[in-house]
């Protein structure tokens, strides 16, 4: 089965048209590929930041009670291991603190989620108007300049997701046939 015939398979809509609306329909898929890649990719980096944020979050707040608690001790002359303890407990804390400020992992943690929920939304849109019966050629052109200025505006506002470029960002030329 060649590369053509499995596209066809797979989306039923690309075998029933013909022509310039055909190339339009594949573009579509393309981006529904590329959307779906890129939507997995923010939601990954947005659970991993989730996960490590609130690791952290919790090793301050248990730092923190250790701190206090070894203060209050101290009040009552007791040993200065509990001195020490208290004063190591107080300065790890200050310095994931610190870390956590530096790095703000909250603020990315938000950018990747805000990301992959505009990918989700686009793509459910898209793919429920591909769907939609008797898309002209013009209604697919309006459709993809659409989903172009879409997607520049999702990527200018998002954090990068890696170092390397997505499967493939492309960029789509309307022809007006």
């Amino acid at each position: 089965m060649t590369e053509n015939e499995s596209e066809e398979h797979k989306h039923p809509l690309i075998a029933e048209a013909t022509g310039h609306k055909k190339e339009k329909i594949k573009m579509m898929y393309g981006f529904l590929d590329d959307i779906k890649v890129r939507k997995e990719k923010h939601y990954k980096k947005y659970y991993g930041l989730k996960k490590r944020n609130a690791m952290l979050k919790a090793l301050v707040n248990g730092l923190n009670s250790i701190s206090v608690c070894s203060l209050v001790l101290t009040f009552t002359q007791s040993s200065e291991i509990v001195n020490i303890v208290a004063l190591s407990a107080t300065t790890i804390s200050t310095l994931l603190t610190a870390i956590l400020s530096a790095f703000e992992l909250e603020s990315k943690t938000y950018s990747h989620q805000t990301s992959y929920l505009q990918y989700v939304d686009m793509y459910r849109d898209l793919n429920a108007k591909l769907y939609i019966n008797g898309l002209s050629s013009k209604d697919l052109d309006i459709l993809l300049a659409d989903v172009n200025a879409r997607l520049g505006l999702i990527e200018d506002n998002s954090l990068p997701i890696s170092a390397t470029p997505f499967q493939s960002s492309r960029r789509i030329r309307v022809d007006s046939n």
